[in-house]
């Protein structure tokens, strides 16, 4: 009995742990958190993205020195971007995203963005 106990115990601390590594699902602007912070991209070291707690944030090329301004919507595995180009009109990009852990996220961005199809990985540095 004991034993069983035990293990209903540990599914349980699974589920737990599970439901606290969704990704965007939030009900306030306090709920960012995890997204809050500059993530450098995996593939492409010198890119990173700054998110801000109010919605904003931007995308930066360390070596080049680019920059671009976004407001972002995030809705469980949904991401949504409105970027600023300098020079151009704004443009909106939606993704999906998946934190593997509060360090740690992905983003599939669609056929349309710049990367093309395909998920970049981020790491927290900041």
């Amino acid at each position: 009995m004991k034993k069983l106990r035990i293990q209903i115990l540990l599914i349980a601390a699974v589920i737990v742990a599970g439901l606290g590594l969704t990704s965007c699902q939030y009900d306030s602007p306090d709920e960012r958190w995890y997204l809050n912070g500059t993530w450098q991209c995996m593939q492409y070291p010198d890119e990173t993205l700054t998110f801000y707690m109010d919605g904003t944030g931007y995308w930066q090329n360390n070596y080049t020195g680019e920059y671009e301004d976004f407001d972002y919507y995030c809705d469980g595995d949904y991401l949504s971007f409105r970027w600023y180009p300098a020079y151009g009109p704004s443009y909106r990009e939606d993704c999906y995203i998946y934190a593997a852990n509060s360090n740690a996220i992905q983003i599939s961005y669609p056929p349309s963005s710049g990367y093309g199809p395909q998920t970049l990985y981020y790491s927290r540095i900041y």
